[in-house]
């Protein structure tokens, strides 16, 4: 099993960090990475930040 590990810079917009994980996707699996981890969040800055956020359908679009 190949596995990839994806250290990012957070972006202050869900949007922007959903792109550049969808874009670190694409580059693991033409690695031939079986598996990918990211860190605990990535979609948002640490999420104490924005208490009471519902950020589960974001990005729903372009991930389906």
């Amino acid at each position: 099993m190949k596995l990839a590990m994806y250290q990012m810079e957070n972006a202050e917009s869900i949007e922007k960090n959903l792109a550049k994980s969808l874009n670190a996707i694409k580059e693991a699996a033409e690695n031939n990475a079986d598996l990918i981890l990211f860190p605990e969040v990535q979609l948002t800055e640490f999420f104490p930040q924005y208490q009471g956020r519902d950020v589960s359908s974001v990005g729903k679009r372009q991930i389906l």
